[in-house]
């Protein structure tokens, strides 16, 4: 029996317990079956398990094993967030988790405060509704509305548009146009690659300045709402479902969210592939909050 058969035999389903939190994963196949959240070598499958229960971002995760030395129990962990099918490599075995009927109890108040992950109002695998939005032309110099936040972005044949939409009635709330100076060389999407500092979100580029400032606002101002930095996530991996009235999109990253869970990008991460080709890699989605 192989190493990878042995794990599987003696893994097939398993109970992590964290903080009085069961979760149970079951073998779903061989190979990679998402994106990489996280990745790093560990001592074993089981161990695995547990970070993918101890991270708040995390939908199921595959282990690697080191064939190298069957005596060596020892492999790579990946973390992940968006789950696709199992890619068939041999050496790798993907677990999914089975959720409960019924929500399990929330952590203890005596818990270790260091232990506390995330907690998300949203899923992450979820796309908000993008009907009632604007875009901003990240290539021609645009900004979302001062009272509205970026969902996502996209790409079509012609350019990079983010997708703005202006705050819900209930979560009322302005930003400053942008300050900090974009450096480039004429492709502005050489400065998207960027988190925001502070209580910013993604904004776009301002025309009226030389040199161009740009993407994150200067300041979020509200009386009744706030940016909740402690519930924010990342869309990475696979591209999501592709939205209604999307023909000619290439790439897009969305934010989760609904009419009472409002998310926007704090951050893009993007990749310059050449001849004026871009990677949309990821995006930061944080909660905007109601305070009273």
């Amino acid at each position: 029996m192989s190493p990878v058969q042995q794990v599987v035999v003696m893994v097939m389903v398993m109970v992590v317990v964290v903080w009085a939190e069961a979760k149970m994963f079951i073998l779903e196949g061989l190979g990679v079956c998402g994106d990489d959240l996280a990745k790093f070598p560990i001592h074993s499958c089981i161990l695995c398990a547990t970070h993918c229960t101890h991270n708040g971002l995390c939908e199921g995760f595959s282990f690697q094993k080191n064939l190298a030395n069957e005596m060596d129990s020892a492999g790579q962990c990946r973390l992940h967030q968006l789950l696709t099918e199992p890619d068939g490599a041999s050496d790798t075995i993907c677990y999914k988790p089975v959720y409960p009927a019924t929500p399990p109890p929330p952590p203890s108040t005596t818990a270790d405060p260091a232990a506390v992950t995330t907690t998300l109002s949203a899923s992450p695998t979820s796309m908000a509704d993008i009907s009632n939005t604007h875009t901003a032309n990240v290539k021609t110099k645009a900004m979302c509305n001062a009272n509205a936040g970026a969902l996502g972005i996209y790409q079509d044949s012609t350019s990079f548009f983010l997708i703005c939409k202006n705050h819900p009635n209930e979560l009322p709330f302005n930003i400053n146009q942008p300050t900090d100076e974009c450096v480039n060389t004429g492709d502005y999407m050489q400065c998207m690659s960027v988190t925001c500092t502070g209580n910013n979100i993604i904004n776009g580029f301002r025309q009226a300045t030389f040199p161009v400032e740009g993407p994150c606002s200067s300041n979020f101002i509200a009386s009744i709402t706030s940016l909740d930095l402690t519930d924010c996530h990342t869309v990475s991996g696979a591209m999501q479902t592709q939205p209604a009235n999307s023909d000619g999109w290439t790439q897009w990253r969305i934010c989760p969210g609904d009419t009472t869970s409002f998310y926007v990008m704090t951050g893009v991460q993007v990749t310059d592939l050449g001849s004026g080709e871009w990677s949309l890699d990821s995006i930061t989605c944080c909660l905007i909050r109601r305070l009273v």
